[in-house]
Protein backbone atom coordinates (compact mmCIF):
# COMPACT_ATOMS: atom_id res chain seq x y z
CA UNK A 1 0.00 0.00 0.00
CA UNK A 2 2.79 2.61 0.63
CA UNK A 3 4.83 1.55 -2.30
CA UNK A 4 1.17 2.21 -4.14
CA UNK A 5 0.98 5.76 -2.66
CA UNK A 6 4.20 6.57 -3.96
CA UNK A 7 3.91 5.53 -7.15
CA UNK A 8 0.76 7.32 -7.20
CA UNK A 9 2.13 10.67 -5.29
CA UNK A 10 4.82 10.34 -8.90
CA UNK A 11 2.95 10.03 -11.37
CA UNK A 12 0.97 12.42 -13.57
CA UNK A 13 -2.61 10.93 -13.18
CA UNK A 14 -3.46 11.79 -16.93
CA UNK A 15 -0.80 10.63 -19.24
CA UNK A 16 0.37 8.00 -16.61
CA UNK A 17 4.13 9.79 -17.04
CA UNK A 18 6.17 10.38 -14.20
CA UNK A 19 5.22 13.86 -12.83
CA UNK A 20 7.65 17.41 -11.46
CA UNK A 21 8.46 16.57 -8.12
CA UNK A 22 9.53 12.67 -9.40
CA UNK A 23 11.80 13.99 -12.10
CA UNK A 24 13.34 17.09 -10.29
CA UNK A 25 14.16 14.54 -7.26
CA UNK A 26 15.60 12.63 -9.96
CA UNK A 27 17.39 14.96 -12.12
CA UNK A 28 19.57 15.71 -8.20
CA UNK A 29 20.49 12.21 -8.49
CA UNK A 30 21.57 12.12 -12.15
CA UNK A 31 23.41 15.34 -11.75
CA UNK A 32 24.83 13.73 -8.54
CA UNK A 33 26.28 10.98 -11.03
CA UNK A 34 27.40 12.98 -13.76
CA UNK A 35 29.60 15.10 -11.41
CA UNK A 36 31.21 12.55 -9.55
CA UNK A 37 32.29 10.33 -12.91
CA UNK A 38 32.34 13.36 -15.49
CA UNK A 39 29.51 12.78 -17.34
CA UNK A 40 27.32 14.34 -19.67
CA UNK A 41 23.66 15.25 -18.99
CA UNK A 42 21.06 16.92 -21.49
CA UNK A 43 18.09 18.02 -20.65
CA UNK A 44 14.79 19.24 -22.57
CA UNK A 45 11.45 20.90 -22.28
CA UNK A 46 8.89 20.72 -24.46
CA UNK A 47 5.55 22.08 -24.94
CA UNK A 48 2.91 21.20 -27.15
CA UNK A 49 2.26 23.93 -29.82
CA UNK A 50 -1.33 25.84 -30.15
CA UNK A 51 -2.35 23.97 -27.26
CA UNK A 52 -4.89 25.85 -26.10
CA UNK A 53 -6.37 26.36 -29.42
CA UNK A 54 -7.01 22.52 -29.41
CA UNK A 55 -9.16 22.82 -25.46
CA UNK A 56 -10.90 25.97 -27.11
CA UNK A 57 -11.99 23.99 -30.58
CA UNK A 58 -12.57 20.96 -29.82
CA UNK A 59 -12.83 20.81 -25.01
CA UNK A 60 -11.09 19.44 -22.58
CA UNK A 61 -11.42 15.71 -23.43
CA UNK A 62 -10.08 16.81 -26.75
CA UNK A 63 -7.18 18.26 -24.90
CA UNK A 64 -6.61 15.77 -22.38
CA UNK A 65 -6.36 13.26 -25.28
CA UNK A 66 -4.07 14.88 -27.18
CA UNK A 67 -1.50 14.99 -23.74
CA UNK A 68 -2.29 11.38 -23.75
CA UNK A 69 -0.62 11.20 -26.83
CA UNK A 70 1.91 13.14 -26.54
CA UNK A 71 3.34 11.69 -23.54
CA UNK A 72 3.21 7.64 -25.84
CA UNK A 73 5.07 9.54 -28.34
CA UNK A 74 7.44 10.43 -26.12
CA UNK A 75 7.86 7.11 -24.35
CA UNK A 76 8.30 5.14 -27.94
CA UNK A 77 11.24 7.64 -28.74
CA UNK A 78 12.97 7.17 -25.34
CA UNK A 79 16.09 5.14 -24.92
CA UNK A 80 15.74 2.46 -22.03
CA UNK A 81 17.82 4.88 -19.12
CA UNK A 82 15.89 8.41 -20.04
CA UNK A 83 13.50 10.00 -17.92
CA UNK A 84 10.28 11.90 -19.21
CA UNK A 85 7.58 13.75 -17.14
CA UNK A 86 4.97 15.91 -17.65
CA UNK A 87 6.06 19.07 -16.13
CA UNK A 88 2.77 20.52 -16.08
CA UNK A 89 0.39 21.92 -18.37
CA UNK A 90 1.14 21.06 -21.67
CA UNK A 91 4.81 20.88 -20.95
CA UNK A 92 6.91 17.66 -20.63
CA UNK A 93 10.33 17.19 -20.13
CA UNK A 94 13.23 14.93 -20.53
CA UNK A 95 16.67 13.96 -18.78
CA UNK A 96 18.62 12.13 -20.96
CA UNK A 97 21.61 10.98 -18.56
CA UNK A 98 25.31 10.69 -20.05
CA UNK A 99 23.68 11.84 -22.92
CA UNK A 100 25.79 14.64 -24.63
CA UNK A 101 23.54 17.18 -26.88
CA UNK A 102 24.18 15.93 -29.96
CA UNK A 103 22.89 12.33 -28.97
CA UNK A 104 19.97 14.13 -26.90
CA UNK A 105 18.95 16.39 -29.95
CA UNK A 106 18.89 13.30 -32.32
CA UNK A 107 15.92 11.56 -29.90
CA UNK A 108 14.18 14.84 -29.58
CA UNK A 109 14.39 15.15 -33.44
CA UNK A 110 12.32 11.82 -33.12
CA UNK A 111 9.86 12.66 -30.68
CA UNK A 112 9.41 16.09 -33.44
CA UNK A 113 8.72 14.16 -35.79
CA UNK A 114 6.62 11.37 -34.50
CA UNK A 115 4.14 14.11 -33.03
CA UNK A 116 4.42 16.38 -36.26
CA UNK A 117 3.14 12.65 -38.49
CA UNK A 118 0.41 11.05 -36.25
CA UNK A 119 -2.95 12.05 -36.18
CA UNK A 120 -5.15 12.21 -33.20
CA UNK A 121 -9.15 11.31 -33.13
CA UNK A 122 -10.74 13.86 -31.24
CA UNK A 123 -14.01 13.26 -31.96
CA UNK A 124 -15.63 10.30 -33.83
CA UNK A 125 -15.51 13.10 -36.98
CA UNK A 126 -12.54 15.15 -36.35
CA UNK A 127 -8.44 14.36 -35.98
CA UNK A 128 -5.97 17.06 -34.95
CA UNK A 129 -2.12 16.65 -35.52
CA UNK A 130 -0.15 18.51 -32.84
CA UNK A 131 3.03 19.96 -32.96
CA UNK A 132 5.73 20.86 -30.31
CA UNK A 133 8.70 22.97 -29.31
CA UNK A 134 11.83 21.98 -27.78
CA UNK A 135 14.23 23.84 -25.32
CA UNK A 136 17.54 21.12 -25.11
CA UNK A 137 20.55 21.88 -22.57
CA UNK A 138 23.73 19.77 -22.13
CA UNK A 139 23.90 20.90 -18.70
CA UNK A 140 27.37 22.65 -17.48
CA UNK A 141 29.97 21.09 -15.14
CA UNK A 142 28.80 22.06 -11.57
CA UNK A 143 25.83 23.66 -12.57
CA UNK A 144 21.85 23.60 -10.84
CA UNK A 145 19.25 21.90 -11.35
CA UNK A 146 17.56 25.29 -11.46
CA UNK A 147 19.97 26.82 -13.46
CA UNK A 148 19.70 23.84 -16.42
CA UNK A 149 15.87 24.25 -16.53
CA UNK A 150 16.10 27.65 -16.94
CA UNK A 151 18.22 27.71 -19.66
CA UNK A 152 16.16 24.69 -21.16
CA UNK A 153 13.39 27.25 -20.69
CA UNK A 154 14.64 30.34 -22.65
CA UNK A 155 15.78 27.93 -25.51
CA UNK A 156 11.95 26.30 -25.73
CA UNK A 157 10.99 29.85 -25.61
CA UNK A 158 12.98 30.86 -28.77
CA UNK A 159 12.02 27.46 -30.50
CA UNK A 160 8.31 29.11 -29.75
CA UNK A 161 9.72 32.41 -31.11
CA UNK A 162 11.55 30.94 -34.67
CA UNK A 163 8.07 29.63 -35.60
CA UNK A 164 7.09 26.38 -33.43
CA UNK A 165 8.13 22.94 -34.48
CA UNK A 166 11.51 22.81 -34.25
CA UNK A 167 14.19 21.91 -31.35
CA UNK A 168 16.17 24.57 -30.34
CA UNK A 169 19.53 23.88 -28.46
CA UNK A 170 21.33 26.57 -25.92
Amino acid sequence: AHRELETMANTDVLTGLPNRRFLLSRLEEEIAEADRFERPLAFALLDIDHFKRINDRYGHMAGDEVLRHVGRVILANLRRYDIAARFGGEEFAVAFPNTDRKAAEAVAARMREGLETETIEVSEAEVVRVTASFGLVERRPGEPVEEMIRRADEALYAAKNAGRNRVVCA
